[in-house]
């Protein structure tokens, strides 16, 4: 009995926490169940060809109703429908880019911004978590909306944001 329990204390670390994975995105329609309601929403990855040798990937996020509709959800910001990532000019070094995390119970959309000021230096990065809300009491603004859940700040130094996101999913959610 005393070993079962040894046991049972040294994995507990392990379940304490939902596995994080990152989910890799396809250029075009990609399918996940951003609101948890068994029904797979669309998640348009793409990018913004601005006449640049490196262009600015770009994300355009879908609720697949009950009723087979959609509705186009905006930016974490409010402001657009289209979230962006930022590229150094002439460079393939992204100072912001985005993604998302799954965990046994949610899809988080994370954006990952350089903190420090020079976006020619290895820095470390600031990681807002957000997930996806449904909301009811307001009549005139979209259906649904990001809100953020929290913000981490990343345990190494990285030059681009599309690097520094994938270590999201181990201290992001620990």
């Amino acid at each position: 009995m005393r070993y079962l329990y040894l046991f049972v204390l040294l994995l507990h670390p392990f379940y304490a926490y939902p596995a994080a994975t990152f989910f890799e995105l396809n250029s075009g329609l990609n399918h996940l169940d951003l609101n948890s309601d068994g029904i797979l929403d669309a998640v348009f990855y793409s990018r913004f060809d601005n006449n640049t040798s490196h262009p600015d990937p770009t994300l355009s996020v879908y609720i697949k109703n009950n009723d087979a509709t959609y509705s186009i959800v905006p930016t974490p910001a409010g402001d657009r429908f289209t979230l962006f990532g930022i590229n150094v000019s002439v460079s393939n070094v992204l100072v912001r880019s985005f993604g998302f995390i799954k965990t046994s119970k949610k899809v988080y959309l994370i954006v990952a911004v350089k903190s420090g000021d020079s976006p020619h230096l290895k820095q470390q990065f600031k990681f807002k978590i957000y997930q996806i809300e449904k909301n009811l009491e307001h009549p005139g603004i979209p259906l649904y909306g990001w809100t953020q859940t929290s913000e981490k700040v990343s345990q190494h130094q990285y030059m681009s944001a599309d690097v520094a996101i994938r270590e999201c999913p181990q201290t992001c959610f620990e």
